[in-house]
């Protein structure tokens, strides 16, 4: 129970800044997305999420190769979605905030 405390009921930027201090992954994303206007956190997490998936395809003869390349895969097709939403919206200006896959 103690360990949610710190995240319960925030409605204020510091206290979620104070808050996730502790987790080391957390705080690089966090200030990460902070830091820079044109990413929010979820960019920032999937950005984080492409570099594991990549980490993945250093080693040979396991399992997670398979779930990498079908995570890099959906980050692909989430890619495409951006782009022909970009299209759509005749938003062209947007159109190369898609995260990098290789």
């Amino acid at each position: 129970m103690q360990e949610k405390e710190p995240f319960k009921l925030n409605d204020n930027i510091g206290n979620i800044d104070a808050g996730h201090s502790r987790y080391g992954t957390y705080r690089r994303l966090w200030s990460a997305a902070m830091d820079n206007p044109d990413k929010n956190l979820e960019d920032a997490f999937f950005e984080y999420e492409v570099y594991l998936a990549k980490q993945a395809f250093d080693q040979q003869f396991h399992y997670a190769i398979f779930y990498a390349y079908l995570r890099l895969k959906e980050q692909e097709i989430r890619n495409i979605g951006w782009i022909a939403e970009c299209i759509s919206q005749k938003n062209k200006s947007k159109l190369n905030k898609y995260i990098v896959v290789f």
